[in-house]
């Protein structure tokens, strides 16, 4: 049984010690006031608690997604060249002077 249960009975039954400690109505009236309010304090933390444990897995679920689109991002991405990086760099330069004299040479002929 659930301590929420537990709690229900004892507000709905009423105290079962009532007789045996002499309590006076009142004093049993004040506690179980302060029951059905503890029990609804209960009951809103409960509610909460189940609220944070689902954004919780909605999170942990995000984060995963995430996590697999970023590997396939990683891994799809990966490019090998046979050159060394210095090698890499003179053919890169040597393309962009290419096209840059090509450019050269058309903006002369549009000149004339």
């Amino acid at each position: 049984m659930s301590a929420e249960h537990k709690i229900e009975e004892l507000v709905t039954d009423g105290n079962p010690f009532e007789h045996e400690i002499g309590a006076s109505s009142s004093t049993v009236v004040r506690g179980t006031t302060l029951l059905r309010r503890l029990r609804d304090r209960i009951q809103v933390l409960v509610k909460e608690l189940d609220r944070l444990r689902d954004e919780n897995k909605a999170l942990i679920n995000r984060i995963n997604e995430l996590e697999s689109a970023q590997k396939v991002r990683l891994s799809g991405s990966s490019v090998k060249f046979e050159e060394n990086k210095e090698q890499l760099l003179v053919r890169i330069n040597a393309f962009i002077k290419t096209i840059d004299d090509y450019l050269l040479l058309e903006e002369d002929q549009f000149d004339q």
